[in-house]
């Protein structure tokens, strides 16, 4: 079975699961989780201009379940790699093999530095 995103529209918390829907239990924004399924885990990652939310997958990424807006804004950041990367603007982590995209970024660009 392949595992699986999933993003809450409540409070914005993205986990992965094999099993289908993860628990609705324990949002911090509402009484239960509001699960939207993103797409498989892959091997690009993926930035919202709306929320943040970084995830990495093959294609991209449905937009429903944003928290921010009506729907995800995603970019494709580049391929997964094995330096990590940090947003100053923004403050999402990647993993690397280069200068990610700066296209993105909740606050504007993403302004990357190697950790």
């Amino acid at each position: 079975m392949a595992i699986e995103w999933y993003s809450c529209a409540n409070c914005g918390k993205a986990v992965r699961s094999g099993d289908g829907n993860p628990s609705s239990y324990g949002c911090s924004k509402a009484d239960f989780h509001n699960w939207s399924e993103l797409g498989e885990v892959g091997r690009k990652n993926y930035s919202c201009s709306n929320c943040g939310l970084v995830i990495q997958a093959d294609g991209n990424p449905s937009s429903y379940g944003c928290s921010e807006g009506s729907f995800h804004n995603w970019s494709e950041l580049g391929e997964v790699g094995s330096r990590s990367y940090s947003c100053s603007n923004c403050g999402a982590i990647v993993q690397a093999d280069g200068n990610p995209s700066s296209y993105g970024c909740p606050g504007g660009y993403h302004n990357w530095s190697e950790l």
